[in-house]
């Protein structure tokens, strides 16, 4: 299939191109910095761009069968980097008839079937007073995507930290049992099975280690 990813070059999105590309995918990417892509083949175009510019994500979603944003805030990014990145996706979805966006946001959201546990109310008050800028721009990245009517998944990711790809992962909500962190490959590899056959389409589920 034909993926347009956003946030290649992060922490996650470059263990997501690599699996993409070795599955076969034709993947297009806007980057601001081509020269950090650690990965190269005929079927990856390259589109240095700002995801904060709507028409150079216009260009990068053209011809796409699913989205993927895995977006994130880094040192120097503006406190609405996800909301603003997101509305123009969305545009650019809508205006090119591309219906499927699969995105990942923090675990610091809530879902109405989250059932959390003493740990994870200190976690939320921990992350609002530490990081509250960034919970306030992921609530509404959120928000922007529900209201979309796009066929979206919100994968949320709790701690997520360097590691092998397992391919086994738990995929739930918030609630007892539940592991506080989760491989970057691994995440990379939920959200690259969600683009070709979404199974938690218009919901947020929470992807944890075993």
């Amino acid at each position: 299939m034909n993926l347009a990813i956003f946030g290649a070059t992060g922490k996650v999105g470059t263990p997501l191109l690599e699996q993409a590309l070795k599955a076969g995918h034709a993947v297009t990417v806007l980057v601001r910095s081509p020269e950090k892509l650690a990965q190269r083949g005929d079927n990856l175009i390259v589109i240095k761009g700002d995801v904060l510019n709507a028409e150079d994500v216009r260009k990068a979603v053209k011809g796409a069968d699913a989205v993927i944003s895995v977006i994130g805030h880094v040192k120097g990014s503006p406190d609405n980097l996800q909301a603003t990145a997101v509305r123009n996706i969305i545009g650019a979805m809508k205006g090119e008839g591309i219906k499927r966006l699969i995105a990942l946001t923090g675990a610091g959201v809530s879902d109405p079937q989250d059932d959390p546990q003493p740990v994870d109310r200190i976690f939320a008050i921990a992350l609002r007073l530490m990081a509250g800028k960034v919970l306030k721009d992921s609530a509404e990245y959120v928000r922007l995507i529900k209201d979309s009517s796009l066929e979206y998944v919100l994968a949320r990711g709790p701690r997520i930290v360097a590691g092998e790809l397992t391919g086994k992962y738990k995929v739930g909500y918030v609630g007892k049992g539940n592991k506080t962190m989760i491989t970057r490959p691994d995440i990379a590899d939920f959200l690259l099975k969600e683009a070709a056959t979404p199974t938690w389409a218009g919901k947020m589920p929470v992807v944890t280690a075993l």
